[in-house]
């Protein structure tokens, strides 16, 4: 029995005796090259942008995933709006714009969803601008808010009585163009001190002044003021600023003068 048992044991250890191995098949290895994430990712940011595209009613030339990973586009993901898009009579809304698909960086939830922003992006005599499709604000020039000729626009309107203004504002200057239906308003600076005027000089010319609470000219002054400039010329700002009384000077960079008001009539006429 002794001789049965140690027998058994050794063909247990020898794995012999009559068993059959089992031999485990290793599936292959996929490996992906970077080109090959790099194509993935492209084809379904492509279907699913169509998807929206399809669904909201427009169409972009340019996808910017906005450096996000190609990795991240290769699991189950979706689009959406961030915004509502404004109606458009004309897009691009300038001839030589492209309008763009811009991905938020930031996805959630799962399947992981990434809000599209949708922006025209162009040249205007070779100067660069951007309008945002959702409410129609933008920029022109370089792009930076501290840049002397970087202009942000916006539009807002009432909702007592739904009277529409857009502004081009050049933070670099504190100066600001604001339009409405009764044409531009010329306005400098900003926590005005009160009975202070502000001013501003063209070139050599007479300094024109007003003591108006918000820093704006009239109508009929800032008309004049702002279809005067030209983009060669030397303008100065100044204010008082409260609470200190504070008296600033500014060089309002005018590169892009021309530029910057065909921006913001092209803005104020689709608000």
């Amino acid at each position: 029995m002794k001789k049965i048992a140690l027998l058994g044991l050794a063909c247990l250890v020898l794995s012999g005796c009559g068993t059959v191995q089992k031999t485990i098949k290793k599936e292959p290895t996929i490996t992906m090259t970077e080109a090959d994430i790099n194509q993935l990712a492209q084809n379904n940011i492509s279907k699913n942008m169509n998807e929206l595209e399809n669904k909201e009613g427009f169409k972009c030339d340019i996808y910017d995933s906005n450096g996000i990973h190609n990795w991240y586009f290769l699991e189950e993901f979706q689009f959406v709006l961030q915004n509502k898009l404004s109606p458009l009579k004309k897009s691009p809304i300038l001839d030589s714009g492209k309008i763009y698909c811009v991905i938020d960086k930031y996805g959630n939830n799962i399947p992981r969803t990434y809000n599209v922003n949708v922006v025209e992006r162009g040249l205007i005599n070779n100067v660069e601008y951007s309008i945002n499709y959702s409410d129609f604000s933008g920029n022109i020039g370089n792009d930076s808010k501290s840049s002397d000729n970087y202009w942000m626009f916006g539009c807002r309107t009432d909702k007592m009585n739904d009277k529409k203004e857009c502004s081009a504002d050049n933070y670099s200057a504190n100066v600001s163009i604001l339009k409405n239906k009764h044409g531009y308003l010329l306005q400098i600076g900003y926590d005005h001190y009160p009975g202070k005027k502000v001013s501003i000089r063209i070139n050599k010319d007479k300094v024109l002044n007003s003591w108006r609470e918000d820093g704006t000219f009239n109508y009929q002054i800032s008309n004049n003021i702002i279809k005067s400039i030209k983009n060669n010329d030397v303008v100065y700002v100044r204010y008082v600023k409260w609470p200190y009384e504070n008296e600033i000077t500014n060089q309002l960079d005018v590169s892009y003068f021309k530029e910057v008001l065909r921006l913001l009539d092209t803005i104020y006429n689709l608000h």
